[in-house]
């Protein structure tokens, strides 16, 4: 039997994104340092007053264990408040509008798992965004929609991630859609999370 394990001390941080002056989200990647394969779980740190991005997956449902701190978490449209203290845990189904915040005064760390594990990335929620269009205002990025996966955190803008799909086809990879490759799988999740009746 093999196993493998990641202790605290060798977490890899990475720090997200973020706004000058704004607390930092920092994010230890997990699933490809323990190889797993049908979870996907990383561990986040938010320092107070940090907040993730408003999103949801159509396929992937995440679980959150609170390790210390409390993480406020807002479930739902429209979004419920639901404080998480050290040692809960919440549920989002899958297509659960969701965001992450930390309104403490000391960091929050949790650890984020997802299933089934998406190669697509999370449809960002930003309220900002649909005020600027009801406004008529255009901002920057209204051209082309950026979607953030939750557990990683990379951003990836689907059009890239079309032509990726697209070179893996042709060339019978992943994406290919062949017996051998998880193409078809993943096609068939999206075909019936598409088809679940949203809330």
């Amino acid at each position: 039997m093999s196993f493998r394990i990641v202790r605290p001390d060798d977490f890899e941080w990475i720090t997200r994104p973020h706004e000058p002056g704004e607390p930092a989200r920092h994010v230890a990647e997990l699933s490809e340092r323990l190889g797993v394969s049908h979870v996907r779980g990383n561990v986040w740190r938010y320092e107070p007053g940090a907040k993730g991005r408003r999103h949801r997956h159509p396929i992937q449902e995440e679980t959150f264990v609170v390790l210390s701190g409390t993480l406020s978490m807002y479930l739902g449209e429209p979004p419920e408040r639901v404080d998480v203290p050290t040692g809960g845990v919440v549920n989002a189904p899958a297509g659960t509008p969701l965001q992450s915040a930390n309104h403490g005064d000391e960091d929050l760390v949790v650890y984020a798992y997802g299933y089934p594990p998406e190669d697509t990335t999370a449809e960002l929620l930003d309220p900002d965004r649909d005020e600027a269009l009801e406004r008529g205002v255009r901002r920057p990025d209204d051209d082309r929609r950026h979607e953030e996966h939750a557990e990683t955190g990379r951003l990836q803008d689907p059009e890239d991630r079309g032509r990726r799909q697209a070179g893996e086809r042709a060339a019978g990879g992943p994406g290919s859609g062949s017996p051998a490759g998880p193409g078809r799988r993943r096609r068939r999740r999206r075909r019936q999370a598409e088809q679940r009746p949203r809330p």
